[in-house]
């Protein structure tokens, strides 16, 4: 069901799990919270590596979304490239 106002709907419980158990899995946020949560996301995993998609329709926000999450991967020094390839 799409919502045209969706601050204006009360969320039922369920839907309320639903979205805590899959945002937890997204990585968004400012700089801070995204270097936070990708350093977090990078010692979980035990990676040296990390691939991402963006689910922004507009093709220059979308490579603009790459573009900050390269450049905050870059930043953690952990040794995995950063690398972006829209």
């Amino acid at each position: 069901m799409i919502y045209r106002h969706p601050q204006a709907h009360t969320f039922t419980t369920a839907e309320r799990a639903f979205a805590v158990e899959h945002s937890a899995a997204q990585l968004f946020g400012g700089p801070e919270t995204l270097r936070d949560k990708l350093a977090t996301l990078y010692a979980k995993a035990e990676a040296d590596e990390l691939m991402g998609i963006t689910l922004v329709p507009d093709h220059a926000d979308r490579v603009r979304s790459y573009e900050l999450l390269a450049k905050v991967s870059g930043e953690l020094g952990n040794g995995a490239p950063a690398v972006l390839l829209p």
